[in-house]
């Protein structure tokens, strides 16, 4: 079984402050991250939990998940909103990475 990691409720917050800005501010903030420590895990943590969602359930994007499609017991259903909100925000901030990665000229 493959199991899907929680982010730390610092890169959570990092996380979803990068979700809330436009697409135009998303590049320099993503800039300024990838300088920190903090901003580097919480791109390491979005990363890891990106690969493990498409390992486990074939993709990270899950807005179409429905509960009953999942064989989950009662504890882990309850938590399947909030387990889409955090899929949702690492999968908005590991294309937002890809994107400024591909912006870059090569090295």
């Amino acid at each position: 079984m493959i199991v899907v990691p929680g982010l730390t409720q610092r890169s959570e917050a990092i996380l979803n402050q990068l979700d809330g800005l436009s697409q135009a501010e998303k590049p320099r903030f993503l800039e300024l991250l990838s300088g920190t420590p903090e901003g580097k895990q919480a791109l390491d943590e979005a990363r890891t939990i990106t690969q493990a969602l498409e390992q486990r359930l074939g993709s990270a994007d899950l807005r179409d998940l429905k509960k009953e499609n999942l064989r989950l017991g009662p504890r882990a259903s309850a938590k399947l909103d909030q387990i889409k909100a955090i899929a949702r925000i690492v999968d908005r901030a590991q294309r937002a990475e890809l994107s400024r990665q591909g912006d870059q000229p090569p090295q």
